[in-house]
């Protein structure tokens, strides 16, 4: 009888505390999904849907766009982020890019600032995305190309 009573003021104990532990985990506001557009000098590179996980997780899937490079295809880009100040934000991605014969041919690595609207349902900033040559014994390899270009964002 006495373990049950233990067993019963631990979970009451735990039942009390839930809403507590809850309430002070508050939800970033660039926690969500995104319609993203890139351009570089205002000509379009790709669209794509970014989402932004809590805990410091992202993944984007987007076209190839005008980077013959991607083209045909490319894998999901996954990555990390963090908030710099109140409503800056960096992360960083990786990909991985396939020839037409579906074999791996790069990686790409992308780095971004990012700073929200004021209403938190846009933000822009500017990235720089770098490809190395990339096969199953090396990854990366040899840097192909880099560039820096512009991003602009709707809450999805």
């Amino acid at each position: 009888m006495k373990d049950m009573v233990k067993i019963l003021r631990r979970v009451t104990v735990a039942a009390a505390l839930l809403p507590i532990m809850a309430w002070g985990q508050s939800m970033d506001p660039v926690v969500g999904a995104w319609n993203v557009s890139a351009s570089l000098n205002g000509t379009p590179l790709y669209i794509g849907i970014m989402t932004f996980h809590s805990g410091g997780t992202l993944t984007e899937f987007d076209t190839a766009g005008t980077n013959s490079a991607a083209s045909p295809g490319e894998s999901i880009d996954s990555g990390v982020w963090t908030q710099k100040t109140s409503g800056s934000y960096t992360f960083k991605a990786e990909n991985y890019v396939y020839d037409s014969s579906g074999n791996l041919s790069e990686l790409a690595t992308v780095g971004c600032n990012v700073t929200l609207g004021s209403n938190q349902n846009s933000f822009k900033g500017s990235c720089t995305v770098s490809f190395f040559s990339c096969s199953l014994s090396q990854c990366p390899g040899a840097l192909q190309e880099n560039f820096s270009y512009q991003v602009i964002a709707k809450r999805f």
